[in-house]
């Protein structure tokens, strides 16, 4: 499997995430991780949001990270999620000896709402539409 992309850098562990994470849900936004300048100092731009889920198949609450230009809606505590393209990933630190200290993470496009629509969709206009003449207008059919 290759994990590079054309210009050769990684781009993380691919894994299958219904089995690894298993059913998601929203817990809520933990915050936000922001852009650091030159010097190493903090900007007031936001680089990722960071959101909390809970995964049945760990058993844990997991971070995921979401670019700070993703759509995310905003979803209720409990509501059942999944990952838009995630990609799993760690970052290893040497520590004494021949130990180190690795941290995982792991970063999708966006969370969406399983089977529904987006909450922040205003669905307003589609609900009464008449896509291909299923449950059309009553009165209309009734005047035929």
């Amino acid at each position: 499997m290759n994990l590079t992309n054309m210009n050769g850098s990684a781009k993380g562990i691919l894994l299958d995430v219904d089995f690894v994470l298993g059913e998601l849900k929203m817990s809520g936004k933990r915050g936000d991780v922001m852009e650091r300048d030159a010097e190493g100092n903090v900007t007031e731009d936001v680089r990722k949001m960071k959101y909390d889920l809970r995964s049945r198949g760990q058993g844990i609450m997991i971070q995921v990270g979401i670019p700070a230009d993703a759509p995310v809606a905003e979803i209720p505590q409990g509501t059942k999620v999944k990952l838009v393209n995630p990609v799993f990933g760690a970052v290893a630190e040497p520590t004494f000896g021949t130990n180190a200290k690795v941290e995982w993470f792991i970063n999708a496009d966006n969370i969406v709402v399983v089977g529904g629509m987006n909450p922040n969709v205003n669905n307003n206009s589609t609900m009464n539409a008449n896509p291909g003449g299923n449950g059309g207008n009553k009165q209309q059919e009734q005047k035929k």
